[in-house]
């Protein structure tokens, strides 16, 4: 059965914390962990999570995750994690604009082979770096202390690189299904260069 469950989970999570989350969200106790579980780690295995939860059958996740009640409930802890954290696709996708489209031109000045730092009040320029390090010493060639700083960007490839990815741009295969939702026989393989 689906629903069974291992009895020492039942002992430890039997707390007023998890019934009443299951209680909030419309879903038994089990299920209220099962959510939790997968809320805690959104990469985890949804078998592992139906584990944690307590649930013995291997099929457990596959039942849970056809619940209406279930799917509301991660639904509305995604929704709360993102109005507590304020942290949407929109915002990441911000960021990662900021990274992949600085432009050095932008927050460096060169004057006579000296670099000087330009402009740090933008917040798009000071989010395209990932480190200022300075560090001073004496130059006994030119007999005076010098000042080296070096300005490490973020990666510009791998920003644009998770943008096009969100972009769906860099897709290896292209399925194409059938009006009946059967795949057809032609499976498509794109290199990266779009041929």
């Amino acid at each position: 059965m689906d629903n069974e469950r291992l009895p020492e989970i039942d002992n430890l999570h039997n707390d007023e914390k998890f019934r009443d989350l299951g209680n909030q969200q419309g879903v038994t106790m089990g299920e209220a962990l099962f959510v939790s579980a997968l809320l805690a780690d959104p990469l985890m295995c949804k078998n592992k999570a139906a584990f944690d939860a307590g649930y013995k059958s291997p099929t457990a996740a596959y039942t849970l995750l056809k619940k209406d009640r279930v799917l509301k409930a991660i639904e509305k802890g995604i929704n709360e994690r993102i109005s507590r954290t304020l942290i949407t696709q929109d915002r990441i996708v911000n960021e990662l604009e900021k990274m992949g489209f600085a432009d050095v031109k932008e927050i460096l000045n060169v004057k006579n082979g000296v670099i000087e730092i330009k402009n740090m009040d933008s917040i798009a320029n000071s989010a395209s770096i990932e480190s200022i390090k300075q560090e001073t010493y004496y130059d006994k060639g030119i007999g005076q202390e010098v000042t080296r700083t070096e300005i490490k960007m973020h990666s510009k490839l791998q920003a644009l690189k998770m943008l096009g990815e969100h972009l769906g741009m860099f897709t290896k295969k292209l399925e194409v299904k059938g009006l009946t939702g059967e795949v057809p026989a032609l499976v498509v393989n794109i290199n990266k260069n779009g041929t």
